[in-house]
């Protein structure tokens, strides 16, 4: 009989020559919710830690903006239009961060390393505010380009 049988009938028997103790082996699909979790927590530390996620897992395209680009609320260099300048990773990426791009759109011409009228919406921080924001940045500016739809 074994432990567990004794232990649900109330009985406080044990006979150690009837009955050896042995490590219970964990059936796979158990395994593997404890690997599952193991890994929420590692990326729930992450977090906390300040480590970001890889930006994919948002479902994004991942680019680098460029530090110093100029933030916008559209695409074009209009009158009250920049909100301020893209921050760098700091000592992961001092020349700029790495951003979810959600779309682009052609608008306004500008000229920075380029001249072009693309302009990305891109998921960036900015020195003047607290919390990143969806802005527009432009496309001379935005480095590892792949393909987006447009907005």
């Amino acid at each position: 009989m074994s432990i567990n049988t004794m232990l649900q009938r109330g009985t406080g028997e044990c006979d150690a020559s009837r009955t050896a103790l042995k490590t219970p082996v964990r059936p796979a699909r158990s395994r593997r919710r404890l690997a599952s979790v193991a890994v929420m927590a590692a990326l729930v530390m992450a977090g906390s830690l300040g480590v970001a996620a890889p930006a994919s897992a948002a479902g994004y395209a991942t680019m680098t903006v460029q530090a110093g680009a100029a933030a916008r609320w559209d695409a074009g260099v209009y009158p009250n239009n920049l909100v301020g300048w893209v921050t760098s990773d700091g000592w992961r990426n001092p020349k700029g961060q790495s951003s979810w791009v959600k779309c682009y759109t052609d608008g306004g011409w500008a000229t920075g390393n380029y001249s072009s009228n693309r302009w990305f919406l891109a998921y960036v921080n900015i020195g003047s505010r607290p919390n990143p924001m969806w802005l527009y940045v432009h496309s001379s500016f935005v480095t590892n380009q792949s393909g987006v739809p447009r907005c």
